[in-house]
């Protein structure tokens, strides 16, 4: 997700740079919904890893898989 914010806002300057009037008019907007959406995320991942953690579904860095949690159980 990082690499793809990195890559728009590139292309996005580039084309500010270039003085494509279509981008002047709509230069933030998709910045500021990616923005939004990774606080939803951040939001629901906060909110979701207590509980998950709890029933034994969080692994170190993610949620098991369905595959690691079917050969789990005995």
């Amino acid at each position: 997700m990082r690499r793809f914010e990195e890559q728009f806002q590139r292309r996005q300057l580039e084309r500010l740079q270039a003085g494509r009037p279509e981008t002047l008019a709509s230069s933030s907007l998709p910045l500021d919904i990616l923005r939004d959406l990774k606080r939803v995320n951040a939001h629901i991942a906060s909110v979701a890893s207590p509980t998950l953690s709890k029933a034994g579904e969080l692994g170190e860095s993610r949620v098991i898989s369905i595959r690691d949690a079917v050969e789990a159980r005995p």
